[in-house]
């Protein structure tokens, strides 16, 4: 009878180990993901490596400038949410006219660029590359997707509507 208690520990300890391999598996690969979309979204959008530039400061497309700051209006709440990722997606999707994954690499790049950052930092280092770049009506449809990526939580914060009016007064 101890034997087959003995087999049934190894057998249960051998399953243990192949699930943890396994789960390692999945995260690793996940990871290899993860970069293989940061790496591919640059090369879509044009990145070139430049020696010692910040990131914000190398934004060559409006798009991703736009993003960004969406993402560093949503991230003035906290931790970003799914459902302010989500909406960043659609409100990028119908702002710029493009297709969800573009609106996904675009808001991979977004996301890399506010990180570890103050929003407010992100913001003023980001508008650079908007102001005096759009028209009035691309500025005017810019401002009410902020304003609505910024109402995803509920409610607006006075830091988020404060931002949006010194970025109004920027663009009007």
């Amino acid at each position: 009878m101890h034997i087959i208690l003995g087999l049934i520990a190894l057998l249960t300890v051998a399953a243990g180990v192949i699930f943890w391999l396994r789960m390692i598996s999945r995260a690793t690969k996940g990871a290899i993901e993860l970069t293989e979309d940061v790496r591919a979204a640059f090369r879509r959008f044009g990145f070139t490596a430049q020696s010692q530039t910040d990131p914000l400061d190398a934004v060559g497309d409006p798009r991703i400038a736009a993003v960004g700051i969406f993402m560093a209006l949503a991230q003035m709440t906290g931790a970003l949410s799914r459902e302010q990722v989500s909406g960043i997606r659609n409100e990028s999707a119908l702002l710029f006219n493009t297709t969800s994954d573009e609106a996904e690499d675009l808001i991979v790049i977004g996301k890399w660029l506010v990180q570890d950052r103050r929003p407010e930092e992100a913001i003023r280092r980001l508008k650079q590359h908007l102001v005096g770049k759009v028209t009035a009506d691309e500025g005017r449809a810019f401002l009410q997707a902020a304003e609505n990526i910024s109402a995803i939580e509920g409610r607006v914060e006075s830091q988020q509507r404060e931002t949006i009016d010194g970025l109004r007064r920027e663009f009007c």
